[in-house]
């Protein structure tokens, strides 16, 4: 589904591509919006994709994200939260006869 498909890789989209019969043309990670951006994510999904200020434990669930988007960058560094993949059909190939 589509809001699950900043969460694939490109190992993913190869399986995909396998499965249909395409070619990945070509592949690119483009940049997160922001660190802050990614740590509200995280939060978001922590929270179960019900993050309210409102909510107490939504304050604990930034200070974890903080760190998990810190180290998680510091360590492995980001590459991107999107992704665009093109595919292509390729030609069947016709047989004389």
């Amino acid at each position: 589904p589509p809001h699950h498909m900043g969460l694939w890789n490109k190992e993913s989209y190869k399986g995909l591509a396998g499965y249909f019969g395409l070619q990945i043309k070509e592949f690119s990670y483009c940049p997160p919006p922001s660190f802050k951006g990614n740590v509200y994510y995280k939060a978001n999904q922590l929270m179960g994709y019900k993050a309210s200020f409102k909510n107490p434990l939504f304050y604990f669930a930034l200070v974890y994200a903080t760190l998990y988007c810190g180290l998680h960058q510091l360590t492995r560094g980001y590459n991107g939260t999107y992704i665009a993949a093109e595919f292509i059909k390729p030609l069947k190939p016709v047989y004389e006869k």
